[in-house]
């Protein structure tokens, strides 16, 4: 299994758990404790897995500290849709992280990463474009 690094985070995350086709049903934005300091976090379900990306806390320099599979029970769940996962390249989509786009609008619905991360002003981002998916009435 060949694995890709988040150039700003200490985590390795295997390629089959966020490229590709995957089932998205749920994400919230909310505060986790990191040391002590409480910072921002962005928590999606995908193939019924819940992640947490997790802010650095640093106020002159944020950027992506973690991304981790955790226990949170996500709130914000809607109808699951097909979505595409794609590491994004500085340059291409302006930062470096991980983009979903849903698979029938061919649109931007999650985004996360740290814009910037080779300059001087590094940003967190984590974004949600809960308006670019095809929801399907039952």
């Amino acid at each position: 299994m060949s694995l890709f690094f988040l150039q700003t985070t200490d985590c390795v995350i295997p390629d089959d758990a966020m490229l590709g086709e995957h089932i998205l049903s749920g994400v919230d934005f909310t505060k986790c404790a990191v040391g002590q300091a409480e910072v921002n976090a962005m928590c999606f379900v995908l193939d019924g897995i819940a992640y947490r990306c997790v802010e650095n806390g640093d106020e002159c320099a944020s950027a992506l500290a973690a991304l981790e599979i955790t226990d949170y029970v996500v709130q914000n769940t809607f109808a699951p849709r097909c979505v595409v996962g794609v590491k994004t390249q500085p340059g291409k989509f302006g930062f470096d992280g991980i983009v979903f786009v849903d698979a029938e609008t061919d649109k931007l619905v999650l985004e996360f990463g740290t814009d910037g991360f080779d300059g001087r002003c590094p940003r967190y981002i984590a974004d949600f474009f809960p308006e670019n998916m095809v929801c399907k009435e039952k």
